[in-house]
């Protein structure tokens, strides 16, 4: 919207006689806008994840063998690095 415009203006009086005039006004950039944009931008992209995380939750199950997936890969990690030392020392 920031720029230079032109305004023509074309007049007929009552007795016929025609004027007409040309306006040149300028529209500077509002610096206040874009701050407030950002910070609504932000406050939106927050809002949204906060909604996400309070809305969105995974079902019981999935939840449970997840914990159950990460504890069995714990455990063969575990045992691989036993087995490993118990090579390395033997």
């Amino acid at each position: 919207m920031r720029g230079q415009y032109r305004l023509a203006v074309n007049v007929s009086t009552a007795d016929g006689r025609k004027e007409s005039k040309q306006f040149t006004f300028n529209v500077r950039e509002n610096e206040k806008k874009w701050g407030t944009l950002a910070a609504f931008s932000t406050g939106l992209f927050f809002l949204g994840f906060i909604a996400g995380r309070v809305f969105t939750s995974a079902p019981k199950g999935i939840v449970i063998t997840k914990k159950i997936d990460i504890r069995l890969e714990s455990f063969v990690i575990a045992t691989r690095q036993s087995d490993m030392l118990d090579r390395h020392h033997s």
